[in-house]
């Protein structure tokens, strides 16, 4: 009854400015709705899998024992994939080393980098700047950077949740100070 009384105090003007902040603060501040991406490996990538990335206008990194880097101008022509080396964008190092195959959390800022990204593994090194030239056998391995439908699924459902039981909170409390004010 403590609690009803202090939530049911005089400052009536106050509470009216205070619970519609609260209520505000619960619903942004929920751990909803998060995004996350899985990884897609291709062991056997061919030059159809190459070309229809490179239609999607896909942001290739190649990755070698030593190093990783961007491949700009990509192309695809006789089961080799060739293109010149560039500088990595920054927002795209912090994918280089994920976690875990899947629901790996990324923020909405990110997600767009993200979802472009394909990762060429090849044991092959390349000198600072020499063009590129990977033929599909020297290309170990295709790592895809796709949504996790199932993890933003149940992002989602628990965010509804979550919303749903701090709706009927306030709606609740908002009860119990009308039915206390007209009590009076």
């Amino acid at each position: 009854m403590a609690i009803l009384n202090i939530l049911t105090s005089d400052f009536l003007p106050q509470r009216s400015v205070n619970y519609p902040i609260l209520a505000l603060l619960l619903l942004t501040q929920s751990s909803s709705f998060k995004q996350y991406f899985q990884i897609k490996s291709l062991h056997n990538a061919d030059s159809k899998d190459l070309k229809v990335l490179q239609s999607e206008k896909k942001y290739f990194i190649v990755r070698t024992p030593t190093k990783a880097f961007a491949l700009a101008n990509v192309q695809v022509n006789n089961e080799i994939l060739s293109g010149v080396q560039a500088i990595l964008n920054p927002n795209h190092e912090k994918f280089l080393n994920p976690i875990a195959k899947v629901g790996n959390l990324i923020s909405r800022e990110d997600k767009n980098d993200c979802m472009e990204e394909v990762h060429v593994f090849t044991d092959h090194s390349f000198r600072e700047y020499e063009p590129v030239q990977l033929e599909m056998s020297q290309i170990s391995r295709l790592d895809i950077y796709e949504p996790d439908q199932k993890a933003i699924k149940q992002s989602k459902f628990i965010g509804f949740v979550g919303l749903t039981v701090a709706i009927v909170t306030l709606v609740g409390i908002f009860a119990m100070m009308l039915l206390e004010i007209s009590g009076r």
